[in-house]
């Protein structure tokens, strides 16, 4: 099979819009949200930032599940859009997730799913998030396990016009994701990895990329 052609994370998102509500929706998107689910405390009364929102599944999945509000923030205008049809009067706010323009201590909860992977720079993200949580607040991270780049995995799909493309994305160490966590003051509180079964990797991945853990998810926790 060809290889996709690689593009950059703002310029891919706006492209995969159109379809990800179809595309984006799959075995490993759905194991991520049953590994993070599983790691967070109920939501209920919570302020939340969906951080790197996409279309906004974990805004939906939030205020479905009792949280008091979620903002949805993106850099890419396709998946703003995107979200903006999929949740009509949710606040939506253009944002680079280096740096998110929002209040010091304003939320319980930081969702960063699938996107930490895309930073320039992880340190900047995670020291921004921690800023704007709230005592006792948390920073839940989820994103392809950095293994997977090694087994061949591409974050792939096909545009409007059947072009196969793909997002570009850093394998960063989740042993350093943990220590930048540390760093800007957060306590760990869950870890956890997660591989697929090979009848359900989307397609078009390698049989090669069952071989080993597909994702993972960190919790940390600003001090009460």
């Amino acid at each position: 099979m060809d290889e996709p052609e690689v593009l950059p994370p703002r310029a891919a998102y706006d492209r995969w819009a159109p379809s990800y509500a179809q595309s984006g929706r799959n075995p490993l998107t759905r194991a991520g949200q049953d590994l993070l689910e599983s790691l967070l405390p109920p939501l209920v009364d919570m302020d939340l930032l969906d951080l790197a929102c996409g279309d906004g599944r974990w805004t939906e999945q939030a205020l479905a599940a009792g949280a008091r509000s979620c903002i949805a923030a993106d850099f890419s205008a396709g998946m703003l859009g995107a979200a903006r049809a999929r949740l009509p009067g949710a606040p939506l706010v253009a944002a680079d997730m280096h740096r998110p323009p929002f209040r010091a201590e304003s939320f319980d909860l930081v969702i960063l799913a699938l996107a930490l992977s895309h930073a320039r720079r992880p340190a900047l993200v995670i020291d921004a998030c921690a800023v704007l949580l709230r005592r006792a607040g948390r920073l839940a991270i989820l994103d392809l396990h950095p293994s997977a780049a090694e087994r061949g995995w591409h974050r792939s799909f096909r545009d409007e016009a059947g072009r196969r493309l793909a997002v570009a994305w850093q394998p960063w160490s989740i042993d350093a994701v943990e220590d930048l966590m540390r760093s800007a003051g957060l306590d760990l509180e869950a870890r956890r990895e997660v591989t697929l079964d090979p009848d359900r990797l989307p397609t078009p991945a390698p049989s090669s990329a069952s071989a080993g853990p597909a994702l993972y998810a960190l919790v940390a926790r600003r001090a009460p």
